[in-house]
């Protein structure tokens, strides 16, 4: 990574693994992701942000669904908010 302390943080997952874009790279129509794991490791697993679109769409959608569950029974996640739950 060229400018981490301008990345873009995609995802986090407990607070020890991230997707991220590159500060260096926010201006590209179509800039590389990377997969930060805290004290391990940070690679380029993605060379492209939509394909990193593409392998989560799954994930998002799971996410969708426990979300309107849980809102159903009175406990909605912190993170229900940044889903669109029409």
């Amino acid at each position: 990574m060229r400018t981490p302390g301008r990345l873009l943080v995609l995802t986090s997952h407990r607070s020890y693994a991230y997707c991220v874009i590159d500060g260096a790279d926010l201006h590209l129509d179509a800039p590389a992701v990377w997969v930060i794991v805290e004290h391990d490791y940070a690679r380029k697993a993605w060379a492209h942000v939509s394909e990193w679109f593409t392998d989560t769409a799954s994930d998002i959608a799971a996410y969708r669904e426990r979300a309107e569950i849980l809102t159903e029974i009175g406990r909605t996640p912190r993170w229900a908010g940044a889903l669109n739950l029409g």
